[in-house]
Formats: structure tokens, sequence, C-alpha cells
């Protein structure tokens, strides 16, 4: 694989609503874990020429965080804002040399569903959707 590619490829795949679009954008906001304080009542403050005494561990469980998708408006497509939690997949641009391409796919929920049709231009959407529990990483296979 590429160390950079672009975004121009990807593709997202709702698995049992089959909600499907005009995709211009899908960005993931993170990845990430609580921290817990394990400051106590014996800590030091900081001394001479040193910053800052809490102390903290990071937690076992991270939070997948929240995939949003924006396209171009279809007022005939039903977003799946009401509907069970599905599978959705990212599927990444096809790099070179490569005969599948990487996905990132997890239990999702989409929560939200916004669109906007602005005077002499297009109408356009933005979906946000909730990841829950493991992402399941599927790496790009070569071509033979």
């Amino acid at each position: 694989m590429l160390p950079a590619d672009i975004g121009t490829g990807t593709t997202i795949t709702f698995g049992t609503s089959g909600f499907s679009a005009q995709i211009t954008n899908v960005s993931h906001d993170d990845i990430s874990r609580e921290s817990v304080d394990t400051t106590h009542l014996g800590t030091q403050p900081a001394g001479a020429g040193k910053l800052a005494s809490r102390t903290s561990i990071a937690g076992d469980l991270a939070d997948p965080g929240t995939i949003t998708i924006e396209g171009h408006h279809d007022a005939d497509l039903t977003p799946p804002v009401e509907g069970a939690p599905e599978t959705i997949t990212v599927a990444f641009p096809l790099g070179a040399g490569e005969a599948t391409a990487s996905s990132w796919a997890a239990t999702d929920q989409m929560l939200s569903y916004s669109y906007v049709c602005p005077l002499e231009d297009k109408c356009t959407f933005t979906a946000t959707i909730k990841l829950s529990g493991n992402i399941t990483q599927t790496a790009a296979t070569p071509s033979s």
C-alpha cells in the first residue's frame, strides 16, 4: 500500500437497510478511550522547573467514534435514521498492485440526517453514524 492515497473510490455500504447515496465525503472523528484519574492525596505538587502533577491511566475500552458522511441529497431515498443497528463497511480506494481494497466494518446506527438545497446550487446532505463495539479491519490483498 502507498503511504498516502486520495479518497476517490472510497465507498460505504449499509448491510441491512441498503441505504445508498452519491457520497462526496466520509470522515471518522476518532477512536478514543477515557483517561482515568489516579491522583491521590499523597501525590506531590510539581517542584521547581516542573509542570503539572496529576496522574492518570488509560481506560481499557475504546470508543469507536462516529462517521460523518456527506453527499448529494436525493429526496426519494429514505435514510435509516429509525432503523436498527446494522453493519456498515467503509472500503478504501484500491491501491496500485491490489486485487481487493482495505476496509473497516462495524455495527453502526445512523443518528442524524440533514440536507440543504441552496439557490442555484446542488442539494446536499450530511449524516452522522455512531459506531458500536469492535471495528473489523480487512487488509488489502495483492494482485497475483
